[in-house]
């Protein structure tokens, strides 16, 4: 009597699991959940009548609790082998598609605002390692194909002997079929969940990141009529800039929140190459003025990841830290701005002027007082004379004392 009521409650136990909200689908196409279903319908029995004979086998050897630690450490092993043979290849579909004609236009050349930035893309590593480690365990088990026999007798023996300390044949093969079982029902449980659920999430991320890239695209090319502002005035985001970095932030992959990092990295680079390669002049000053625009696009996705921005050893990238928090102010930064006056060239000291001035603006009481304070003590450290700058920390200082 106990033993029925112990299989009948591994089948109650096991179809509430397979049917409870949790393991369904969210917004899975209605053909890819009755895959599913499918396969929980085949796999489902094999796994349950396995368990139920496990179970039998180890109750009559007062076993129970070795044999199922042999049932888990098989379908353990299986599933591990399966899911290496089952990830699916990023992008793989995509490049399928492309058809000879296609692979011998030349590519076309981006546009020169573009040149030198980077976006990103679907990180392979894992399947590359999954693809190396499928070939060497094909390769070793044909070298191996005469010796694998006397391998999987070797560990039915030492499961054998979790039955009784001297098995008899009856126990060799019991946990000749435990071992060869669970190992192959953990294969194809590995296996083809891995191909019914990471297929379906691996083309959702290809996908949001295909997005995403088109989005900085986008954003990034479009270029504001005026990206310097009139003479003493502060740089400040534009409603259109604002807009442009919601619209990146919302299209910014879920699974990859450093996606912005790369296009934003690359901007630094275009700007540290502007100021090396450009002469000193009003048409420099238009060029790193409309890069800073640009890095605003940019900022709201990559605020995350302004401390490393802010330490970073490259004065483009501190310069897309200023212009991150031009776009979202952080009272905790102040001291740093001010050291831009003092430690960094006049563009980026301006720019760092333009968020403080800003700043203080709209805010009072104490924070007003620290950026008051924080610029004094940069004037006391020694800024260098640079005229429109310079006219913005004289009104950083008269907006503070009001």
């Amino acid at each position: 009597m106990g033993i029925k009521q112990t299989i009948e409650g591994l089948f109650k136990s096991a179809r509430s699991l397979w049917s409870s909200p949790q393991y369904q689908v969210v917004a899975t196409p209605k053909r890819d959940y009755e895959d599913i279903r499918k396969v929980n319908a085949a796999l489902l029995p094999l796994l349950s009548l396995g368990l139920i004979a496990a179970i039998w086998v180890a109750w009559r050897a007062t076993a129970v609790g070795p044999v199922l630690l042999w049932c888990v450490s098989c379908l353990a092993v299986g599933a591990t082998v399966g899911f290496l043979f089952g990830i699916p290849r990023a992008g793989a579909h995509v490049a399928a598609q492309r058809t000879a004609k296609d692979s011998a236009k030349p590519e076309p050349k981006a546009p020169p605002s573009e040149q030198g930035m980077e976006l990103g893309r679907p990180n392979t590593n894992l399947e590359e390692v999954s693809d190396w480690l499928t070939k060497i365990i094909v390769g070793l088990t044909l070298v191996n194909l005469g010796k694998i026999e006397s391998r999987v007798m070797a560990i039915s023996r030492n499961a054998a002997a979790s039955l009784h300390a001297t098995p008899s044949n009856a126990d060799l093969s019991a946990a000749t079929a435990l071992v060869v079982g669970f190992a192959v029902i953990g294969f194809l449980c590995g296996y083809l969940y891995t191909r019914l659920f990471l297929q379906g999430a691996f083309s959702r991320s290809n996908f949001d990141m295909v997005r995403f890239t088109a989005v900085v695209a986008a954003e990034l090319s479009h270029t504001p009529s005026e990206t310097a502002p009139p003479s003493g005035q502060p740089s400040v985001p534009s409603p259109l800039d604002r807009q442009a970095a919601e619209r990146v932030l919302r299209a910014t992959p879920a699974d990859q929140p450093d996606a912005a990092l790369a296009p934003l990295r690359g901007l630094a680079v275009e700007y540290e190459r502007v100021r090396q390669d450009m002469p000193f002049g009003r048409e420099r000053t238009r060029k790193m003025s409309e890069i800073a625009s640009r890095m605003k696009r940019l900022a709201l996705a990559a605020a995350p990841y302004l401390p490393q921005l802010a330490k970073s050893a490259s004065p483009g990238e501190r310069l897309a830290a200023v212009t991150i928090l031009q776009m979202q102010f952080d009272p905790a930064y102040i001291e740093w701005l001010s050291d831009r006056l003092v430690e960094e060239v006049a563009f980026i000291g301006y720019q760092a002027a333009s968020a403080m001035l800003a700043r203080v603006r709209i805010v009072g009481g104490t924070e007003r007082l620290q950026i008051k304070n924080a610029v004094e003590s940069a004037i006391r450290k020694g800024i260098k004379p640079e005229v429109e700058r310079d006219r913005l920390v004289d009104e950083i200082l008269n907006e503070a004392s009001r």
